[in-house]
């Protein structure tokens, strides 16, 4: 099907990393747009632990408009403590919503762009030879 160093395998693995790359993209700059910024307090922590790392996944609370809500944020940290304030965003139209801004997408968009800076790379030394 796709030999190791094929041309097949590097258009795949071409198209996937701009996949992640855009999906990067979308859940850092566009996935948040039009949150509004408002500061929470860490009231409980879920430890998830893989390996040698112990990540914590932080419970948050927040006020709107004089409503609290209370929401797990989907990205951890191996720094959260409770009783720590942090900054979150949360949704206007539905402000149980909140991110922390941060998370998976920044680890999608550096992961597409480093496959594709490699196998750009990789074509122009084939080119040179």
């Amino acid at each position: 099907m796709f030999s190791e160093k094929g041309p097949k395998l590097k258009l795949f693995a071409g198209i996937l990393a701009g996949i992640v790359l855009i999906v990067g993209v979308y859940m850092t700059f566009f996935q948040t747009r039009g949150f509004i910024k408002t500061t929470a307090s860490i009231t409980d922590l879920r430890m998830d632990s893989t390996g040698e790392n112990t990540v914590y996944y932080p419970t948050v609370e927040y006020t709107v408009n004089g409503k609290t809500y209370t929401r797990e944020l989907d990205t951890g940290s191996m720094s959260y403590h409770i009783g720590q304030t942090i900054s979150v965003l949360y949704d206007p139209g539905n402000p149980s919503v909140a991110h922390d801004g941060g998370g998976f997408g920044l680890y999608l968009m550096i992961a597409g762009a480093v496959i594709l800076a490699v196998i750009v790379f990789s074509a122009i030394k084939k080119r040179e030879r």
